[in-house]
């Protein structure tokens, strides 16, 4: 399992790359708390894709900040909600990975601070992608956060909310599953599963150079979420 979730993070961070110059200034992992899920349907000629929350000190929940990079970390530890239905049907397959574009209705983020304000965000789902047992979705990186607004105080919030208002916001989401499952796979009638999942908010600001985003690191699906260890 350990060696699928390092081919995932290295397919991830290389389709970042291959986005162009942009750089991480904040960076948000989350994961799942034991009990919220993805969930994934098939259709027979697509497939749907839904959060499952659970309740959380009152509150819908399905995300937890894990770890900050880039801020001053005063966000760890802070719950939210991931939502929308996500949906794909046309799948390309190259060598061992299939990819799709991903239809996205009422895409939204929410992260609340600790006097539960939220931050808000439009989500796009934008692309999703399989090899062997991993899933991310968002795998090219691209920009698929707007109107990302915080009324708070959290350091951390204030500034993934100045930094997503110059240049958006950018969001993924990585689950592995047990074995070796393709969009092809989801795609058919008889599937119908969840799944615990992770993934990272960050921002991105133009760089002269791709290899800039080098800073981004390594995106590694480990149990509870990702990591990432910022380059020189």
């Amino acid at each position: 399992m350990k060696t699928n979730s390092i081919v995932i993070a290295v397919a991830a961070l290389m389709a970042i790359i291959a986005v162009g110059s942009a750089r991480a200034d904040i960076e948000l992992d989350f994961s799942a708390p034991v009990g919220a899920t993805v969930h994934v349907k098939g259709s027979g000629s697509s497939a749907t894709i839904n959060f499952n929350t659970i309740n959380v000190g009152g509150l819908p929940t399905d995300i937890q900040i894990t770890n900050v990079i880039g801020g001053v970390g005063t966000s760890a530890g802070f719950y939210g909600v991931l939502s929308g239905t996500y949906s794909y049907s046309a799948v390309t397959t190259v060598g061992p990975t299939q990819t799709a574009v991903l239809s996205t209705v009422g895409g939204h983020l929410l992260i609340r601070d600790s006097s539960n304000v939220g931050l808000n965000a439009t989500v796009a789902g934008v692309d999703i992608s399989t090899t062997g047992t991993g899933t991310t979705m968002n795998v090219s990186g691209t920009i698929n956060l707007s109107a990302v607004s915080y009324a708070g105080t959290d350091a951390d919030l204030i500034q993934l909310k100045n930094e997503a208002a110059i240049n958006g916001g950018v969001l993924v989401v990585t689950f592995q599953w047990r074995t070796s499952t393709s969009l092809t796979d989801m795609e058919k009638r008889t599937f119908d599963k969840t799944n615990s999942f992770s993934g990272l908010v960050a921002t991105s600001v133009p760089e002269p150079s791709a290899l800039a985003i080098a800073g981004l690191g390594a995106l590694g699906m480990v149990g509870c979420g990702l990591r990432r260890r910022r380059g020189a």
